[in-house]
């Protein structure tokens, strides 16, 4: 499905239903919208005018965030990243007054698209957060919000098709739409307020479920449990626990009365909640643990390929030996002097996101504008892990297929309003032998000043 892109349009002031140069789209989609519908009253306040009256005026109002983002933007000269300037300008310029407005000297009207969703009026609000910024102080990130205000109180959803209000198809009042239900039971179907999974529906998140067999459950013990030492398992819990039982009511039949009913209670829900336990544990067995990432410093494995080390900005990471290393604003590379696209970068950014998210943000990128990342892009996995003592997390993804596959992982911590972060990306025939190295830098990955 190709993703369409929100857009912002002028109109012209003597037509307000026409467009007035061209359609300007968004570096990416908002991830939310507010819409606001007024009416404005008067009244009500005293007694001299004890109902509120409506006055004729209504208003509509959207709001919404753009993200833009130019520090991954590099021309084929090799040149950037871009001001992120160049890209804001283009929605700055519906704030100030419009020229042609005459003595008026007004803003102009815009219109914003998305969807099926259109809204027209006057920017009301326009403000900017910049918080990325290369070394020479240029902006490389922000955060614009954006308010839409027009005096009438209307807006125009999609016509026709899902989601439309019209041709029969909008909700009843008071109630949302569903699906019609199909009522007939299946065979075997439980009877209780959790729906059963129907045969052969791939898209079912329920397993399928039978009426209950007690011969089927006497002939088939539970999986993952076989053979004596269950069996085992249960005589000597039920041995302790008729053990653990018979010393507890000797004790309670010497209290006084009194004393007995009090304790009763509270023995008899002790005796349940223990009794639970046990059964649902099975015994004691082992509970599987998430491998994390180690320390830097603490494996005593060498490695299968030469290293070097990075120390710089409070990192200290072992990298390939051999590979060139290149520097620009935020990031350091060492390149594969057989392959400049095979290589691993180290990064340091300004940024107070949880380290999923911060993740979250750069995989945006990565689908949407990295000319390094060949559509179409898919992500394996974002998975919570240790990078150096502290809560990180590890994203790997791919782009392009066939011969122009990618294969990438990226690892990040955030602390002290920054994130560290690192990746290395190679093409699909490479990364077998390539994640060795991203499983080197997690290793030995160490913020000294942290």
């Amino acid at each position: 499905m190709t993703l369409v892109k929100a857009i912002l349009v002028k109109l012209k002031d003597n037509k307000p239903d026409t467009e007035d140069g061209d359609e300007i789209p968004v570096q990416f989609n908002p991830s939310s919208l507010k819409l606001t519908l007024s009416n404005h009253t008067e009244g009500g306040q005293s007694t001299a005018r004890p109902q509120r009256q409506y006055t004729g005026n209504s208003s509509t109002e959207l709001a919404f965030d753009l993200v833009f983002d130019s520090a991954d933007e590099v021309g084929a000269d090799g040149s950037g990243p871009y001001n992120v300037r160049d890209g804001t300008r283009l929605f700055e310029q519906f704030v100030v007054a419009d020229p042609k407005s005459g003595d008026r000297q007004s803003p102009p009207r815009v219109m914003f698209k998305w969807g099926g969703l259109k809204i027209k009026g006057v920017i009301s609000q326009l403000s900017i957060d910049f918080d990325l910024f290369a070394s020479d102080g240029s902006p490389l990130r922000a955060k614009m919000s954006v308010s839409i205000k027009e005096q009438d109180a209307k807006y125009e959803m999609l016509e026709a098709g899902p989601g439309s209000a019209k041709n029969g198809n909008a909700p009843a009042p008071g109630g949302r739409r569903r699906a019609a239900e199909d009522d007939t039971q299946m065979p075997g179907a439980p009877t209780g307020f959790m729906p059963a999974a129907r045969p052969g529906d791939p898209t079912s998140v329920l397993p399928p479920r039978e009426a209950w067999n007690g011969a089927r459950a006497a002939r088939e013990p539970m999986s993952g449990v076989s053979g004596a030492k269950p069996k085992a398992m249960i005589d000597k819990t039920v041995a302790t626990v008729k053990e653990a039982t018979g010393k507890a009511v000797a004790t309670f039949q010497s209290w006084p009365r009194n004393k007995q009913l009090i304790a009763g209670g509270g023995a008899l829900a002790v005796v349940i909640v223990l009794v639970l336990l046990i059964s649902m544990t099975g015994g004691g067995g082992k509970t599987p643990t998430t491998p994390v990432a180690q320390q830097g410093g603490s494996q005593n494995t060498a490695p299968a390929f030469a290293t070097q080390e990075y120390n710089d900005r409070g990192i200290t990471v072992q990298v390939p030996k051999g590979w060139t290393r290149k520097a620009a604003g935020d990031w350091v590379d060492y390149v594969d002097p057989k392959d400049a696209k095979h290589k691993v970068r180290i990064l340091v950014e300004k940024s107070t996101a949880e380290p999923t998210k911060f993740l979250g943000i750069a995989e945006n990128t990565l689908r949407t504008k990295s000319t390094s990342c060949p559509k179409p892009y898919a992500r394996v996995s974002l998975a919570k892990t240790t990078i150096s003592g502290k809560n990180g997390a590890v994203l790997e993804y791919t782009c392009g297929s066939g011969d122009d596959g990618r294969h990438g992982l990226w690892g990040a911590v955030v602390t002290g309003g920054k994130a560290f972060s690192f990746y290395m990306t190679s093409s699909e025939a490479q990364f077998a032998d390539s994640k060795p190295i991203f499983d080197e830098m997690i290793k030995t990955y160490t913020l000294t000043d942290a």
